[in-house]
């Protein structure tokens, strides 16, 4: 059993300290490299992105992908970091309020709840539930379910359709849900070409350049 597991710690990490309830604004990330079963290694680094007024779950997400880490262990995780660690595949596990020792021995035993992304259908889908969904009529609102678990949306559809020319009040609510489409593929751009990079870097430095 080989694993690079980052724990969300409560307060200054390491073996002795609590799962964080949450991913984003965790503290410090505690990392614990098991070879065979057994702690090799164990590391603790600050989150750069705790005291972030926004975007904290992106930010961390993207570091700790940078980490090289398998797995990561928190209370819960929001939707924009789950989304980022799923794409890099790094499986999440939910535990919180134990110590990271006692975390360790449990994933070593096998006895973790995994954090499970559930796919979110496009628009209209029948799925119950509030969220952001069609309403009869034209426009976006709190309708069936298009924006609760979701792990990314992606642009459903650009061509013209009722949907994109709400009327009245529903306007507002269009152009929130547009820009937040919007924040969500700039960062994934970023993201991506923060990979590219590495990528780059990695394979130069295997061509000895």
């Amino acid at each position: 059993m080989n694993m690079k597991i980052a724990f969300a710690s409560s307060s200054s990490g390491g073996l002795e300290d609590t799962v964080s309830p949450v991913f984003g604004r965790a503290r410090t990330f505690t990392i614990v490299e098991l070879e065979n079963g057994e702690i090799k290694n164990v590391t603790t680094i600050e989150n750069p992105a705790v005291q972030l007024p926004g975007g904290a779950g992106i930010q961390t997400a993207q570091f700790i992908a940078e980490q090289g880490v398998t797995h990561v262990v928190a209370g819960n995780f929001g939707p924009n970091s789950s989304m980022i660690l799923a794409q890099m595949g790094i499986e999440m596990i939910r535990m919180e309020g134990i110590k990271i020792k006692d975390a360790v021995e449990k994933i070593k035993s096998g006895e973790y709840q995994k954090f499970e992304i559930q796919p979110v259908p496009g628009p209209g889908a029948p799925v119950g539930g509030p969220g952001f969904g069609p309403r009869p009529g034209g426009g976006w609102g709190q309708g069936r379910g298009f924006f609760q678990a979701w792990p990314w949306q992606g642009p459903w559809s650009w061509a013209p359709s009722p949907w994109m020319e709400p009327i009245g009040p529903e306007r507002d609510i269009e152009i929130q849900y547009l820009e937040f489409q919007k924040r969500m593929i700039e960062e994934q751009i970023n993201f991506l070409k923060r990979v590219l990079k590495e990528i780059e870097r990695k394979i130069r430095s295997l061509k000895g350049i």
